[in-house]
């Protein structure tokens, strides 16, 4: 794993070339881990200049893994966001900071999950750690409704364990010394409280005035304090929508099932801005800010794996489109651009065969007809329900090859790059809808707390994540000896297009070319976060790291050959080393090869001319073979 880390991070010096690598694996297979591998030894091999710098981003990981990571029946430590970080370096291999950009947070973990799943980590780490939970009005995980999914003797045991609450204190710790002052770290953990009461709110409906109301006024009160807002304006904002019609206000009243949505809603967006805000000001801290424009950066993408549970829904949906997406680069820069490198070059090599997945990107992605772009549409209309939407895939591709439908049950079944998976519609619809009122959002940016105010003054980027004003975060959140004033200084655009370029089934709509504007949805945000995600890679010079699982049930030194073999086959691994072995898995260009070798030859001359260029890698190979022979 380190070695990878070194062919990536060693061109960027004398090549100048930017670099990312790409991290893929089954959930479970050891992608985060082998992220923290590759960013602690560019660490360790960067040049030590601003030593505080490197402690700071080395702090980032404890951070994001808290808030962005959960148990799941495949993984303990699960991440359920895409994480693509970009360490700045200058010339000399001096690290100037590092930016995280973060896609496709499974927000609906909060308010529901599979059976044996975890919420997020750091509501255990504050049940396991933080002293203060009184303060915040929680005595037991299991008196809240968000977390009543957990196995409770198994949490209990996780929640009791020494490793929690070391996780907490490092947490804590780790915020500290990335700059987070001591308010913003207290504001976080009454956030976090306040999602967990928010999920215990309860209504009722009257049927004599056909209208909802809360039965639960002591857990709301308990939210109105924790985030400092007016108890009747959020009571109304969970129970109704203010309109204004001819510039007449009117109140209408919400269904007792809306209610509940509107609830939820408010947790998810709750959690998933206190993300962004969190990883907002971490890029700010963890960058210095510099005049110098000639700088270099190292990709390290880590995303969650493919994932076939028991229950598969949406979310699980969108995690392998993701991950289908990534395989079909991969095929395409190993396989496809590779035998044409070959063919253009004159060399005869072998042609390797392999599964293109191009036809399942289509089913999926493909405008107006693939099966994101349907469950919008539905998603749009009032009367949809799970059902109408299934009986539109039917009817849309009955006759697909990648695409079946059982016919006694709402589910149906993707054949994908690494096997058949078999997704529930139930919940598809309400779980894709993000149309939280402008009277919630409108409540919370009134908080007299000037932190959760903060969370809720960015603007919604194309990809759902909030963007906040640097200059709001710098006053006052800098508790380092280092007290000069930092700021993002790196957004680096670069001219070099994409070998391909990503095919009609990855062109979603942007979010700044839509003739009119849609209503918002999580697939139209995962379908942006995509297209960005992969401009970025398609920007740099990949280096890929497959991670492999041993086997399926997470023991320790247990190598079961069938699962690492289905591994290999449906990845494309197999087919690569043949494709290696058939041709020339290192080609340098004549530059890089006389810049590294040509002090082997007598002659010095700067070449201009392709003929020239190779007369020199000619003089620079004949002492170069000379030397290696005589070893033999």
């Amino acid at each position: 794993k380190e070695s990878s880390g070194i062919n990536a991070e060693w061109p960027l010096r004398p090549g100048g070339k930017r670099q990312c690598v790409l991290i893929s694996g089954e959930s479970g297979a050891g992608k985060t881990e082998t992220t923290k591998l590759v960013l602690q030894h560019v660490l360790r091999v960067s040049k030590h200049r601003r030593s505080w710098l490197l402690d700071t981003i080395s702090q980032v990981n404890p951070i994001l893994e808290a808030f962005g990571n959960a148990k799941t029946v495949m993984n303990d430590n699960s991440s359920r966001f895409g994480k693509y970080q970009e360490v700045h370096m200058d010339r000399n291999g001096i690290i100037n900071g590092v930016s995280i950009s973060h896609y496709m947070l499974e927000r609906s973990r909060i308010v529901k999950r599979n059976d044996g799943d975890r919420n997020f980590h750091v509501f255990y780490y504050m049940f396991g750690g933080c002293k203060n939970l009184p303060r915040y009005l929680l005595l037991s995980y299991k008196n809240h409704r968000y977390l009543h999914h957990d196995i409770y003797q198994e949490t209990d045991s996780y929640i009791a364990s020494d490793h929690t609450k070391s996780c907490f204190e490092e947490l804590s710790m780790a915020m500290l010394d990335i700059g987070f002052s001591a308010s913003e770290i207290e504001t976080t953990w009454k956030v976090l409280a306040s999602i967990l009461h928010i999920g215990d709110i309860k209504f009722t409906f009257d049927e004599d005035t056909d209208t909802c109301g809360i039965i639960t006024p002591t857990v709301l009160s308990t939210v109105c304090s924790l985030l400092k807002v007016d108890q009747v304006q959020l009571s109304n904002s969970l129970t109704s929508l203010l309109t204004t019609t001819r510039g007449e206000n009117i109140r209408k009243m919400y269904t007792l099932r809306k209610c509940e949505a509107t609830r939820d809603g408010l947790a998810k967006t709750l959690y998933g801005r206190l993300f962004d805000w969190i990883i907002d000001k971490i890029n700010i801290l963890s960058n210095e800010a510099t005049t110098k424009r000639d700088t270099v950066s190292l990709d390290i993408l880590d995303i969650f794996g493919f994932e076939n549970f028991e229950h598969n829904s949406f979310e699980q949906l969108c995690i392998n489109i993701a991950n289908e997406q990534l395989q079909y680069f991969f095929n395409q820069h190993v396989f496809t651009w590779e035998q044409s490198e070959y063919e253009r070059e004159g060399i005869t090599t072998e042609k390797v065969s392999f599964e293109n997945n191009e036809q399942i990107l289509d089913l999926l992605l493909t405008r107006p007809t693939g099966l994101l772009h349907l469950l919008d549409e539905e998603s749009r209309l009032a009367r949809a329900t799970d059902t109408t939407l299934l009986h539109k895939l039917k009817v849309t591709w009955q006759n697909h090859a990648h695409l079946k439908f059982s016919p006694r049950a709402d589910n149906f079944t993707i054949t994908h790059y690494a096997g058949n998976v078999t997704y529930e519609c139930q919940g598809m619809l309400e779980r894709n809808r993000d149309n939280l009122s402008k009277d919630v959002i409108g409540c919370l940016s009134g908080s007299c707390d000037p932190h959760v105010t903060e969370v809720f003054c960015g603007v919604v980027s194309s990809t759902g994540t909030m963007k906040y004003s640097t200059s709001g975060f710098a006053k006052g959140t800098l508790s380092r000896k280092k007290t000069q004033k930092r700021k993002p200084s790196f957004n680096m655009t670069l001219s070099r297009p994409g070998r391909v370029s990503v095919p009609k089934t990855k062109k979603p709509v942007s979010g700044n070319n839509r003739r009119k504007k849609e209503p918002t949805s999580v697939a139209m945000f995962f379908r942006n976060s995509l297209k960005e995600m992969m401009t970025k890679i398609l920007e740099a010079e990949p280096q890929f790291i497959r991670c492999i699982k041993p086997n399926q049930h997470k023991d320790p030194a247990k190598f079961d050959r069938s699962v690492v073999i289905k591994q290999l086959k449906y990845t494309g691994v197999l087919e690569t080393t043949r494709i290696r072995q058939t041709g020339y898995s290192n080609r340098l260009t004549y530059d890089d090869f006389v810049r590294k070798f040509q002090v082997l030859s007598k002659e010095r001359t700067t070449a201009n001319t392709k003929k020239e260029k190779s007369t020199d890698c000619d003089s620079a190979l004949i002492p170069l073979l000379t030397v290696f022979l005589a070893l033999l």
